[in-house]
């Protein structure tokens, strides 16, 4: 998905919002093209590959900051 938007959120605390996040930016108007996990990992495909290329070529990322997501071993800052 080329001119996409990365979303990054922690699980543990930010996994309804960013999904409301997503459907929200991407039904616009105007629709902003998203890439969040949940929605375009492919199955039977190395996930973690798939986001390291989602990040690579994304536009910008947006960080869903919650108590979780600054913690030194969240995930998200592996993105």
């Amino acid at each position: 998905m080329p001119n996409h938007h990365f979303i990054s959120y922690s699980a543990i605390d930010a996994f309804d919002f960013a999904l409301k996040l997503c459907d929200q930016l991407a039904s616009g108007p105007p629709p902003i093209p998203v890439w969040l996990d949940k929605r375009q990992l492919r199955p039977a495909e190395d996930w973690d590959e798939q986001i390291a290329e989602a990040i690579k070529t994304c536009e910008s990322i947006i960080f869903v900051m919650t108590r979780d997501s600054v913690q030194p071993n969240c995930t998200c800052k592996q993105e």
